[in-house]
């Protein structure tokens, strides 16, 4: 197992300042072509719920008998009300991208915009439904409030400019 910070050479104040880095060595060492879309849905992901703190040793690369692929996500926690920046720019901004934004990394990464479409379309249907799992999981109401409250701005900006996706429902 590998962190994307050892396979992207970070060291002593050299730091990534972007996901188009390490997409860049994911696309070198993997041997599984989902992986991309993978670290691509969990960007947008990170950029739903908040989690800024979305630095490389958060993302790892394991090796078994087939080579090197992206291991499943982890350490995603939102940060409401602490660090409105991310680590890494999705794109050219640190603070949660327009959906238009996210395309446009998409186009980068894949050669078009409709894989990206679709992807920030789920991560944006599945992240909306925070409240209604959160309820049934019987989550304290208030941390519901708080974390919603932060969950549904951040779509809000995701959704601009994003036409394909629809507004949140009531």
């Amino acid at each position: 197992m590998l962190s994307l910070s050892t396979l992207c050479r970070e060291a002593g104040g050299i730091h990534c300042q972007s996901y188009s880095e390490p997409a860049a060595v994911i696309r070198k060492f993997t041997n599984d072509p989902d992986d991309l879309p993978r670290f691509f849905r969990q960007m947008v992901f990170n950029a739903a719920i908040g989690n800024t703190d979305d630095h490389l040793k958060n993302f790892l690369m394991i090796r078994d008998d087939r080579g090197y692929h992206l291991s499943p996500a982890f350490d995603l926690v939102p940060n409401i009300g602490q660090n409105g920046e991310h680590v890494m720019a999705m794109g050219h901004q640190f603070a949660t991208p327009g959906g238009d934004d996210l395309v446009e990394v998409g186009r980068q990464w894949f050669g078009d915009g409709t894989r990206a479409k679709h992807i920030i379309g789920e991560v944006v249907e599945a992240v909306g439904a925070f409240r209604v799992v959160a309820e049934e999981l019987q989550v304290a109401p208030d941390s519901i409030d708080r974390f919603a409250t932060d969950i549904d701005r951040r779509l809000g900006v995701l959704r601009q400019r994003l036409f394909s996706i629809p507004p949140a429902g009531p």
